[in-house]
């Protein structure tokens, strides 16, 4: 979520329209001595027949970002192509 932590989050919360929920967590389960985990970086929740989802990637100090644009459309193009959605009609 970025770095000074505290400005950060409050930036998010005022860019972004929608609260991150699970994004980015750590989900799985607990079995006895086990854990089963994922971090949730591309994630998709549906709530009263409206569908959202989220796929990110690391911004640095020289980041480019048109190419960051373009890693994020990568990694949530298989997810569009399940949905029967072609890339140029999402994205524009």
């Amino acid at each position: 979520s970025g770095a000074p932590k505290r400005r950060a989050l409050e930036i998010i919360r005022e860019l972004e329209p929608h609260r991150r929920g699970p994004y980015c967590g750590a989900m799985g389960f607990l079995s006895g001595d086990s854990a089963h985990l994922n971090l949730a970086i591309r994630t998709a929740v549906m709530k009263e027949r409206q569908l959202r989802f989220w796929g990110g990637g690391g911004i640095v100090i020289d980041h480019d970002p048109h190419s960051e644009r373009e890693e994020v459309i990568d990694k949530l193009t298989p997810f569009l192509d399940t949905l029967g959605v072609a890339r140029g009609d999402f994205w524009g």
